[in-house]
């Protein structure tokens, strides 16, 4: 049988005329996409390291002085990974407390510092409310970062994990709307979409001038790297940038200097030697430079960042051995040329016990009256608690 000859498709001239729109609407488009540039961000005038009270009354005289945090409980064999902010009577200082890091009964408590004296710390959450309020197993918790927002809400984030160790950790959000008395319910941030594992956060945020929140954060899952989330004042990722990439940065310290200009310290956790890397944008937070190494060394340990004046002021670690290395800890200071020296030494084990104390995860805060207050691990043991104006610091510097 002999097949029918081929017919040509003869098109009809109202499909083509279809055709020819849709190609138009669609150069159209593509030409307003090519020509569409969102606003650059800018971080906010006021950032989370500048005075934004009445000024320290006692500016031209150095203040330094030091205390312990009161204990959460009796039974707290083990504290750490203290964090603070500033509030318009002083500080609160958030940290976490139990058997041993990452038992099950760790608790989270907090604390406020106000006419040069603590209040009685209380237990603000816990895993077994967490798992409550999330409806799944969590295993442990750690890590407390707290932020207070311009209507006065206060957050605090921490990390849960389910299974596996901290490189299987969540970001959880809790709110207070009444100045630390009650809390609301636990809410879990979605970053990753491998599973929503391996996101953990420790420093502080920054804040924008649109009025979203910055928070530094890092992986550890296969690659330690580092990225900036972007939330608005609900809670909601709006963005999310790298700010290193490979497998040896965690714990990002970023502070804002100016509108569009941020600094970031990394935790170096690569192969020794081991430095404090440094990370910088130029564009409000929309791209971040390939991390440098600094002269300071670091030995895989965390970092504190505040803005001071236009440079920033870091506490850290500075000694790379394992054996010594979080056994002093000293306050750093960058130049106008990007440099970085130390200027003081907070704490160093003494030498009748050598490397028996750790000094570790600090924290930097300003309070209403511009008072620097510092915060960090004391040998495990106890959080311990610096407060010092820009005179004293000042004179170090000289």
């Amino acid at each position: 049988m002999t097949p029918p000859p081929h017919q040509p498709i003869v098109m009809s001239e109202q499909v083509l005329r279809l055709i020819i729109i849709v190609a138009g609407w669609l150069l159209i488009l593509l030409g307003v996409f090519e020509s569409f540039h969102p606003p650059q961000p800018s971080f906010a005038a006021l950032t989370h390291g500048e005075p934004n009270g009445d000024g320290d009354q006692t500016s031209a005289v150095p203040v330094y002085r030091e205390d312990f945090l009161p204990a959460g409980s009796p039974d707290n064999a083990e504290v750490h990974a203290a964090t603070a902010h500033g509030t318009s009577r002083g500080i609160m200082a958030y940290w976490y407390g139990g058997s041993r890091e990452g038992a099950a009964d760790v608790v989270i408590y907090q604390a406020e510092y106000q006419d040069g004296a603590w209040g009685t710390p209380s237990p603000i959450t816990d895993r077994a409310r967490v798992q409550r309020d999330l409806s799944r197993y969590v295993r442990k918790v750690g890590n407390p970062v707290s932020w207070q927002l311009n209507d006065g809400r206060i957050w605090v984030l921490f990390v849960s994990v389910s299974a596996g160790g901290w490189a299987g950790s969540a970001i959880n959000l809790i709110e207070s709307s009444d100045g630390g008395r009650s809390w609301s319910e636990t809410r879990r941030l979605v970053t990753s979409p491998f599973l929503n594992l391996s996101t953990l956060v420790r420093n502080s945020p920054v804040q924008y001038a649109d009025g979203t929140i910055g928070v530094p954060v890092y992986h550890e899952f296969i690659g330690k790297f580092c990225e900036l989330l972007r939330l608005d004042p609900n809670g909601r990722i709006v963005d999310k940038v790298r700010l290193s990439h490979g497998a040896h940065s965690l714990q990002p310290a970023l502070t804002a200097i100016s509108p569009d200009e941020a600094v970031a310290l990394l935790r170096h956790s690569g192969a020794p030697p081991m430095h404090v890397l440094e990370s910088w944008t130029n564009d409000g937070g929309l791209t971040f430079s390939p991390p440098r190494e600094l002269s300071i060394e670091n030995p895989d340990s965390a970092i504190a960042t505040l803005a001071f004046g236009d440079t920033v002021l870091a506490a850290l670690n500075p000694l790379s051995d394992t054996e010594n290395g979080r056994h002093t800890l000293s306050l750093a200071i960058r130049d106008e040329h990007g440099s970085w020296r130390l200027v003081h030494t907070i704490e160093r084990e003494p030498d009748w016990d050598v490397n028996y104390y750790e000094y570790s995860y600090p924290s930097l805060a300003r309070d209403h009256q511009g008072l620097i207050h510092l915060v960090y691990t004391w040998n495990r043991q106890r959080i311990k608690h610096v407060v010092f104006n820009d005179a004293w610091l000042l004179e170090r510097l000289q």
